[in-house]
């Protein structure tokens, strides 16, 4: 473009041009084969001078300073930061489902799930948790973690970790859920092909949570979670490989749904298994056929104490109830 004076449309923002919101001049060519220029600076240009000549009472003295440039446009405001607190990144033995939401109306599923085998006495320190954070008006936020923990032979350090929150702040008529399923079980030898096919096939079944869309209710969630336990269950049943067909399992399940911006609410399911009892039953006898005759004293059962399992328990199965003492007359 040739120096001189040039006529312009100026788009100048408010408070003055700055580096991130500079001015933009588009200059037309003087003829019609002179293409248009397009000048971004963040300066504006100096006022032009007026026609008139001021005359010596008027003009500014020489040492007078440069009138002041016009002030900087304010910064522009910085995001607003989510509410919530973010969980650690997953270490190398953690599996971890993060679903966070920040959208009004939106759908955020997160499903994690992982196959470990531990062995040579190493310690069992595996994690596994799901978190869902939202903050957003009529959202759903779903996240599932489920982590299978094969201990072959023995392990004397067993501290498996099994976590799941659903939080929401600021989050009227909006769906939280978090779901965390942790089998840790004991082996007597490293696990078949066979049986790490069928465990890894129940595992993946947990991908159709994310075609729930907005049916991602926690029922209908938990629902999917519960047949594929019932499926690894069956796997490690037939075999085999346990010392017994009930697995130590932890299940965590949060789900939190809130009508107003404050109302929040979890329920954590995590029972622990009761020892059972074998009481021994002992004979009474039979009194003497004689009117007066007096009968024999009538012992008390003793019951003998049962055996754990060799099963690691992490607080979820259930012991079933001591059976019923009876006494037995001795003919």
């Amino acid at each position: 473009m040739a120096p001189g004076r040039h006529l312009a449309v100026a788009l100048i923002p408010h408070g003055g041009p700055t580096k991130e919101h500079p001015a933009i001049f588009v200059v037309k060519g003087r003829s019609p084969h002179e293409p248009a220029v397009v000048i971004v600076s963040d300066r504006a240009p100096a006022a032009a001078p007026s026609a008139a000549v001021p005359s010596a009472a008027t003009r500014a003295p020489a040492s007078e300073p440069p009138a002041a440039a016009p002030p900087a446009a304010d910064p522009p405001a910085p995001a607003t930061a989510f509410p919530i607190k973010l969980p650690d990144k997953p270490g190398p033995h953690e599996s971890q489902a993060l679903a966070v939401n920040d959208t009004d109306g939106g759908i955020v599923y997160d499903v994690a799930y992982s196959l470990v085998t531990v062995s040579d006495g190493d310690t069992v320190d595996e994690k596994n948790s799901a978190y869902a954070l939202a903050s957003c008006k009529a959202c759903m936020t779903v996240a599932v973690s489920f982590q299978i923990v094969l201990v072959v032979g023995q392990s004397d350090v067993i501290t498996p970790i099994n976590v799941a929150e659903a939080l929401n702040v600021n989050c009227p008529s909006c769906i939280t859920t978090a779901i965390a399923d942790q089998i840790v079980v004991t082996v007597g030898s490293k696990p078949s092909d066979e049986l790490l096919r069928r465990l890894t096939a129940a595992l993946r079944k947990l991908d159709a949570i994310d075609d729930l869309g907005a049916g991602g209710t926690p029922a209908a969630v938990a629902a999917i979670v519960g047949q594929v336990h019932r499926e690894i269950d069956q796997a490690l049943a037939d075999s085999g490989a346990t010392p017994t067909p009930t697995p130590a399992r932890t299940t965590t399940a949060t789900a939190t749904a809130t009508a107003t911006a404050t109302a929040t609410t979890s329920a954590t399911a995590s029972p622990t298994p009761a020892e059972t009892a074998t009481p021994t039953a002992t004979a009474t006898a039979t009194p003497s056929p004689e009117p007066t005759a007096t009968p024999s004293p009538q012992p008390t059962p003793t019951p003998a104490q049962g055996g754990q399992t060799p099963l690691t328990n992490t607080g979820s199965s259930g012991g079933s109830d001591p059976p019923e003492v009876t006494a037995t007359p001795t003919p």
